[in-house]
C-alpha cells in the first residue's frame, strides 16, 4: 500500500478523547509538522488521523445482520464520500468506521485478513454512534504550539463557518429531544455522516409586525420577496458574525437572510428546540418549496406538489427511511409524503404546529416590512 501525504478534501477519520473516532475531512497539511486542518479540527495531530487509503482494513455496518463486520476498503467510489469495500461497494462514511484496535497516523494500518460476513460481527455502535449522549462534553485541545489556549475539540473548525452545532435542529442534545425519529435513532453523525451545520430559530419582533428576508447579510441590504411572520420558525445553515454585534442567519432553503437583533430596535430572533418527537399531528412547513410526493420514499419523478413555508399540514402516519436517511409524514390533505427531518443534511423542513401560522399579512411584506 503506497503512503502519501495528507491530501486537501481527503476524507478521513480524526480520534477525537470525547467521542472516538468521528468522520472529518482535510483541509491542509503541514509537511513536517506532524498536524493538519480538518474540517472538525484545526491544528490536529496526525496521530489522531486514519486514513481511509487503498486496502485499509475498516469495518463495516451491515444493515442485514444489524451489526458491524470486517472489511476492506478497495477505492474511492464516484460519488463523494462513498467508498467500494470488498463486501459492498458505493458505502457512504456514515457506515464505515476504523477497527477497535486501530490507530492514527500517516502510515496505513497493517493489514490484516478481512473476515467479514456474521464471523466478524459485532453487535451495536461504539464511540460517536453509540447511544444518545446528552451534550458530551468536549476534548480540550492545546494551540498549534502545544502549550497554548486550545479551541474545543471540533468547535469552531473552517468547514463549519466557525460553528459546530451536533444536533440536528439546533441547541444540544440535551435540549433537542428528537426522539427515533432523526438524531437519537443512530446518535451523533447518524444517517448524515457530517457534523450538523443547521439550526432553528425563531422570528419574535416586539411589535408582531413580519419582517422582510434580505438578499444579503445586512440590515439595509436590498429585501428579497420572501419575508417573515411573527413566530415563524426557520432552519439556518449559517450563522455569521456581522458589525454591531449583530448575527446574520441564513435560512437553509435559500430564501436569504435575516439578523437576530437590529440595532436600535431590538431582539429580533431568538435560538429555537424541537421539544417533541416526530408524532401524527399538525405540523407547520419551515422549509420553502417542500416536495409532496406519491411514495413513501421519495424517488425521482413522483413529485405531486411543493408546499410553501408556513403551510400548516396534517401527518396522519410518521415514518423512517433509513436507505435515504430521512423521517418522513404522510399527509391527507395535499395525498402524498413530505420529509420531516433530513439526516443526510441535517435539515428540518416541518414542526410541530399547535396554531395555524398567520399568513394575511405577508400579502403586503414590501409595505409594511421591518
Amino acid at each position: 500500500m503506497t503512503t502519501f501525504p495528507l491530501q486537501a478534501g481527503e476524507i478521513c477519520f480524526y480520534k477525537s478523547s470525547a467521542h472516538g473516532w468521528i468522520p472529518a475531512k482535510v483541509q491542509s497539511y503541514r509537511t513536517g509538522e506532524g498536524s493538519c486542518e480538518l474540517d472538525v479540527k484545526p491544528g490536529a495531530n496526525v496521530d489522531n488521523v486514519f486514513r481511509l487509503l487503498d486496502g485499509t482494513e475498516v469495518e463495516y455496518h451491515s444493515a442485514t445482520s444489524n451489526s458491524w463486520i470486517a472489511a476492506r476498503l478497495l477505492q474511492k467510489a464516484a460519488e463523494p464520500g462513498t467508498f467500494d469495500l470488498d463486501c459492498k461497494m458505493a458505502v457512504p462514511i456514515t457506515k464505515i468506521r476504523p477497527p477497535p484496535d486501530a490507530t492514527g497516523g500517516l502510515q496505513p494500518a497493517a493489514k490484516h485478513r478481512s473476515r467479514g460476513g456474521a464471523a466478524g460481527a459485532t453487535t451495536g455502535f461504539f464511540d460517536w454512534w453509540g447511544g444518545r449522549a446528552e451534550e458530551p462534553p468536549m476534548d480540550k485541545g492545546k494551540g498549534k504550539d502545544g502549550k497554548g489556549k486550545g479551541k474545543d475539540d471540533m468547535g469552531k473548525g473552517k468547514g463549519y463557518e466557525g460553528t459546530f452545532v451536533p444536533s440536528p435542529a439546533g441547541g444540544t442534545t440535551a435540549d433537542v429531544r428528537q426522539g427515533q425519529g432523526d438524531w437519537g435513532m443512530f446518535g451523533g453523525y447518524g444517517w448524515g455522516g457530517a457534523p450538523r451545520k443547521a439550526s432553528l430559530w425563531r422570528y419574535c419582533p416586539q411589535d408582531g409586525r413580519h419582517l422582510d428576508i434580505r438578499s444579503e447579510p445586512n440590515v439595509d441590504g436590498g429585501r428579497s420577496l420572501h419575508c417573515l411572520g411573527a413566530g415563524d420558525i426557520f432552519c439556518v445553515s449559517q450563522e455569521k458574525p456581522g458589525p454591531q454585534g449583530v448575527i446574520y442567519l441564513e435560512l437553509a432553503d435559500g430564501r436569504g437572510w435575516v439578523f437576530d437583533h437590529k440595532p436600535g430596535f431590538g431582539k429580533m430572533c431568538e435560538k429555537y428546540t424541537v421539544e417533541e418527537d416526530d408524532t401524527p399531528g399538525a405540523y407547520a412547513v419551515i422549509h420553502e418549496r417542500l416536495e409532496v410526493t406519491k411514495n413513501r420514499a421519495s424517488v425521482g419523478g413522483d413529485t405531486v406538489g411543493k408546499l410553501t413555508a408556513g403551510t400548516t399540514i396534517q401527518v396522519l402516519e410518521v415514518a423512517q427511511v433509513s436507505e435515504q436517511s430521512r423521517v418522513r409524514g404522510r399527509l391527507d390533505s395535499p395525498q402524498g409524503w413530505v420529509t420531516l427531518f433530513d439526516g443526510s443534511t441535517g435539515l428540518r423542513h416541518a414542526v410541530k404546529s399547535r396554531k395555524p401560522p398567520a399568513r394575511a399579512e405577508r400579502n403586503a411584506c414590501s409595505v409594511w416590512g421591518r
